[in-house]
């Protein structure tokens, strides 16, 4: 009875040590196999990833009126392009508007808020342990409770920007490029031709950047969608009152970054076009987030 018991115990102990890993093993395996083929796709998934379109495409950008930061010194905080900058004019005599991410490498403040502007500088000084960090290039420049060489990783992403027509536009690249074009400057807008008649600011609009050029790229769209008169500001729709479309999309031979939209629009009364009523609408778009150019030709002339 008591040897009995003993094989039994033993019989245990050879199935726990050396079959139970076996059959662990066998398992493994087994399932290695059967997810061999779905491990593949997910890896081919992540190599493709690194082609898709970047969140925001590469350009200039509006980031705020000139009036906005019209003094030495002042301050103002931004939110564009799914980033928080800072930006800033400077307190010497050039006056000049620097931007830079918001937060600083030290400790993560936001420079934007208690940040201030160093006398007779072109530096921003963080308000937590007043760290200073140049305008132009992003390095600090001066951590006042130490003498020695400050580190090289202690600078802040500067973007390149520029002050015309009375906007702030910095240079937008994923990758950190340097501008691949000038900012916009329209010859139209430099001279006398044109007059000032005032700004309307929107609110924040929720979609996306890239629809807006979607939007003149699918041209096609227009007759079905914008073709029934509406009463302005409204959905309600004018009954047999319509407004003929054609429409079409080019593209510039030397500068890719230019893109010309044409729409000839008259109104459609009872199935008949009036041609007294025709406009022809010529919108230039100067990058995806700078400037757009609308040009509209008619009986009074051109607007």
């Amino acid at each position: 009875m008591y040897i009995s018991i003993i094989d039994k115990l033993y019989s245990l102990f050879l199935i726990y040590w050396y079959i139970l890993p076996i059959i662990f093993i066998l398992l493994y395996i087994s399932r290695w196999i059967r997810t061999k083929n779905t491990i593949r796709p997910i890896r081919r998934g992540v190599d493709r990833s690194q082609t898709y379109p970047r969140q925001y495409p590469c350009g200039w950008y509006r980031i705020c009126d000139s009036d906005e930061i019209a003094k030495r010194g002042q301050i103002k905080h931004a939110f564009i392009l799914g980033r928080e900058m800072v930006i800033f004019r400077s307190d010497d005599e050039h006056s000049q508007i620097y931007v830079l991410d918001a937060f600083c490498v030290h400790m993560g403040a936001n420079l934007a808020f208690g940040g201030r502007v160093m006398p007779g500088t072109n530096c921003i000084q963080c308000p937590f342990h007043l760290w200073e960090f140049n305008g132009e290039t992003g390095h600090c420049t001066k951590i006042p409770y130490i003498d020695g060489k400050i580190p090289e990783k202690g600078k802040i992403q500067t973007y390149s920007c520029v002050e015309r027509h009375g906007m702030i536009m910095i240079w937008y690249h994923p990758l950190n490029e340097p501008p691949h074009y000038d900012a916009i400057c329209i010859d139209e807008l430099l001279g006398d031709r044109f007059e000032y008649r005032g700004v309307h600011r929107y609110p924040n609009i929720h979609m996306h950047l890239q629809e807006f050029a979607e939007n003149a790229a699918d041209f096609q769209h227009f007759q079905p969608l914008h073709g029934q008169m509406c009463i302005p500001w409204t959905q309600l729709q004018v009954p047999r009152i319509f407004i003929h479309h054609q429409a079409s999309l080019e593209f510039s031979n030397d500068k890719p970054y230019i893109v010309y939209f044409y729409d000839t629009a008259m109104l459609k009364l009872f199935e008949k076009n009036y041609e007294s009523t025709k406009i022809d609408a010529s919108i230039t778009f100067y990058g995806p987030g700078g400037i757009t150019l609308f040009r509209l030709d008619g009986k009074v002339g051109r607007i």
